[in-house]
């Protein structure tokens, strides 16, 4: 089997009710060009698709793993509310435990869910969305950096 087949029964197989810490509900599932993601409860659970698009490249377990960890350590200074960690999935593709005992089967970035009405595109619809907001965000993604540079 190849690894997306693989991802996608460790994803269908992670959306079962209480298949992830925090819900015994089954969770809501996005999916981007990159990404799985699955909110279950307080948390969001980012798991990388195995693939390799020349610019990014995730077509192995531990480019996940070291992606996963990329993006945690830079999102904690724009967000460190939100990006908590990075979770080893363990067991099998039918059975997977977040956090588990043995070898990882996946790696998942695991962070706090935020109010999806907050979200720019939503503010954008609702027609709440200000030049003061964008401001202050971009305001706030300067200042981890400014005396780095």
């Amino acid at each position: 089997m190849d690894q997306q087949a693989r991802q996608r029964r460790l994803v269908a197989a992670l959306s079962e009710p209480g298949a992830l810490p925090g819900s015994g509900a089954a969770p809501a599932q996005h999916e981007t060009h990159i990404s799985h993601v699955l909110l279950a409860g307080a948390y969001a659970y980012k798991l990388k698709k195995p693939l390799n698009l020349g610019f990014l490249d995730f077509s192995s377990l531990e480019a996940r793993r070291t992606c996963c960890e990329a993006e945690i350590r830079l999102n904690q200074r724009l967000a460190p509310q939100v990006y908590l960690d990075v979770v080893a999935i363990t067991g099998s593709p039918d059975a997977p435990v977040v956090d588990g005992a043995g070898p990882a089967i996946e790696y998942a970035v695991r962070m706090h869910r935020f109010d999806q009405d907050g979200l720019f595109d939503r503010l954008v619809q609702q027609g709440r969305l200000d030049r003061a907001s964008i401001e202050a965000l971009s305001q706030r993604g300067e200042a981890p950096f400014g005396t780095q540079a």
